[in-house]
């Protein structure tokens, strides 16, 4: 978490043309981030009380879509749809269509199953991006 609140503080202050420059590992950064934040999710729920492993997940996923949208407020519509790209496929594009031709039928059935549970939290992050950043454009359209 504190990893992200430097990020969105450095992401704030830095120079659109710096951001720009940095944008492809930025958004790897990101994406990676909510692909770990899934995982710190699935174990944490196993291993500890279900309300204090939400709570922890609902706060890591909080920090990186705050530093997410301080990268968003940095771009122009050209840079940004590249990247809403690459997270909307993150979140919606399956897997599992790309092997599914070479593993057996019963073990694609399995794959598919744990895919789709992946899949699902996937989207609920992708939502919350999206809301976030919804929210934000809206203040911002009320304030002018």
């Amino acid at each position: 978490m504190g990893y992200f609140h430097l990020l969105t503080k450095s992401l704030r202050s830095a120079a659109r043309s710096a951001v720009l420059e940095q944008l492809r590992s930025l958004s790897k950064i990101f994406l990676e981030a909510f692909e770990v934040s899934l995982s710190q999710d699935e174990v944490s729920i196993k291993e500890l009380n279900r309300i204090v492993a939400l709570t922890h997940f609902v706060k890591v996923e909080d920090g990186t879509i705050s530093s997410f949208l301080a990268l968003v407020v940095k771009l122009n519509e050209t840079s940004f749809r590249p990247l809403f790209r690459r997270l909307h496929d993150w979140a919606f594009v399956a897997e599992t269509g790309k092997h599914a031709h070479s593993l057996p039928s019963s073990l694609c059935r399995l794959v598919k199953q744990l895919d789709s549970d992946d899949s699902d939290r996937k989207k609920i992050v992708f939502c919350h991006v999206y809301i976030s950043l919804l929210d934000y454009f809206k203040v911002n359209s009320l304030t002018r």
